[in-house]
């Protein structure tokens, strides 16, 4: 991750865009001519009957089951690589920002209110107090 301000402004933005659209998505406000899926991966992660909706939404095989399998396409998880091959659903996933909680780049992304309030909206959390 590069640490200027130019890229400050640019993750900020991107993580905006993104999460404009995901909000947008979940209340229908947007009436494109193209279907689109957001994902909230936390959901995903977390909720069996999450993954069965999506599933069922993509046409793909329906299973409740977490999925087990790290992609192998690169070196698999960039933070934990094939340690949990067959196992994925052990990942500490929603925990990986914690490795970043001391970064003083990482914090500053935390100081603009509207990514704050996207956050909160999309995650239902609110970002702790230390960041």
């Amino acid at each position: 991750m590069k640490r200027n301000d130019d890229d400050k402004f640019k993750y900020i933005s991107i993580f905006k865009d993104y999460a404009r659209e995901y909000i947008d998505s979940k209340m229908n406000i947007k009436s494109d001519s193209y279907d689109r899926i957001c994902v909230n991966y936390n959901q995903w992660f977390c909720e069996a009957s999450y993954r069965i909706k999506l599933s069922e939404k993509l046409g793909f095989k329906v299973t409740a089951d977490p999925y087990q399998k790290i992609s192998d396409r690169g070196q698999g998880s960039s933070f934990d690589s094939f340690e949990y091959e067959n196992k994925a659903s052990s990942m500490n996933v929603l925990e990986r920002w914690k490795v970043f909680k001391d970064d003083s780049f990482y914090k500053s992304l935390f100081e603009d209110r509207e990514l704050l309030e996207l956050s909160k909206m999309i995650f239902n959390i609110d970002i702790p107090k230390f960041i």
